[in-house]
């Protein structure tokens, strides 16, 4: 199941293709064919990479710069899963908001950034929405442009609505507006793939309770094939126990159907309407000394915990690239999953269980009780 959910954005990337329009020069811009509003895309590039990504795309609004006390508000579109083919600016930018845009060419009254998630740690084919990489060109774009800080929002298709829950829940204040769409969570994916059953409230601590602030708007289709309606329902299902009131959207259409009906004017102006004066870039506050140290998985693979600022970095010894986790309370940390840490008897932390089929469960060194 999780080969098809991560597929699906091929066929996603088809869609809007065809409803979009527009071409690319190759030369780092995107116009539309006809006349009306110029919707100019940039290619942009974060002086560092994270996990070793380190691409955006870029929209500027008619009028920025025009007054320099002006302050925008700014969308973050996370993409589907697709090959690292679909995500160079001539297709990634026919896509998601700025697919929106170039349709209906007509701009928004907002800064639009399109981060390219084109490298991750298992060094393949695009998988998942690296949260330490999406904060990275949050950061970036916030420093180099006018953006307003208490009007942000994020929304994503397919993996990019995964990849949407994993963000407000790292990041609990940070967003005016989170639209998933056809999304879920990545550990009941992770649970499928076991044939466990799908996360509940329990597994995630207090994580959820953390974000019932922010406004949340969520798409699925009861009929779709990729993602299925479980999933999709599930971390409506969590909020909504935790007291959180999302506005909650089904279709009877499919994958890329839904997100076509998500991504227009309506649910793109309710974002643009959010704001958040509390807003704030921190992550859930941890006691750091508690998880630093050397881990061990039942396969020999050795694993450094250190703390990297805000973040939880896992150092492996098989050679892969290290990989961020980002705090999310009670003993949990997010990434591409959640996984959490366990305690022995005298509170200190004896090993992280994951739902992941390739990590398995880290066990600390010296840890004198079993991971249980």
């Amino acid at each position: 199941m999780r080969l098809r959910v991560l597929r699906s954005a091929s066929l996603l990337a088809l869609l809007l293709l065809a409803a979009c329009g527009g071409g690319g020069d190759g030369t780092g811009t995107v116009t539309p064919p006809i006349a009306g509003d110029t919707i100019t895309v940039t290619q942009e590039k974060l002086a560092t990479p994270v996990d070793g990504a380190s691409n955006y795309l870029l929209y500027l609004p008619k009028g920025y710069g025009d007054d320099a006390s002006a302050k925008w508000p700014l969308i973050i579109y996370l993409h589907g899963s697709q090959p690292f083919s679909g995500l160079v600016l001539s297709s990634l930018s026919q896509q998601g908001i700025m697919g929106y845009m170039k349709d209906n060419h007509k701009g928004l009254p907002a800064i639009v950034v399109q981060p390219q998630q084109d490298v991750n740690t298992h060094g393949h084919k695009v998988d998942w929405h690296d949260p330490a990489f999406i904060d990275r060109v949050i950061r970036d774009v916030e420093q180099r442009f006018a953006v307003d800080k208490t009007r942000v929002s994020i929304t994503g298709g397919s993996l990019g609505g995964f990849g949407s829950w994993s963000m407000v829940l790292a990041y609990p204040k940070r967003f005016a507006a989170v639209m998933p769409v056809v999304g879920g969570l990545s550990n009941d994916t992770d649970s499928y793939d076991r044939h466990l059953p799908i996360t509940t409230e329990a597994d995630w601590g207090g994580s959820f309770a953390r974000i019932v602030a922010t406004p949340m708007r969520v798409y699925a289709g009861v009929p779709d094939a990729n993602v299925p309606i479980a999933w999709a329902r599930n971390p409506v299902v969590i909020l909504r126990a935790a007291g959180g009131t999302p506005d909650y959207h089904e279709t009877n259409k499919g994958h890329g159907d839904t997100q076509v009906e998500a991504l227009q004017a309506e649910p793109i102006g309710w974002m643009l309407a959010q704001s958040r004066p509390d807003a704030s870039e921190d992550t859930t506050p941890i006691n750091a000394a508690d998880y630093v140290g050397t881990y061990r998985a039942a396969n020999n693979l050795t694993v450094t915990m250190s703390m990297a600022g805000d973040r939880l970095m896992l150092g492996f010894s098989d050679g892969r690239l290290p990989m961020s986790f980002l705090p999310i309370g009670d003993d949990r940390f997010m990434a591409e999953w959640m996984m959490r840490a366990k305690r022995d008897s005298a509170g200190t932390v004896k090993c992280f269980v994951t739902p992941m089929l390739m990590l398995a469960d880290l066990v600390r060194d010296g840890a004198t009780e079993s991971c249980n």
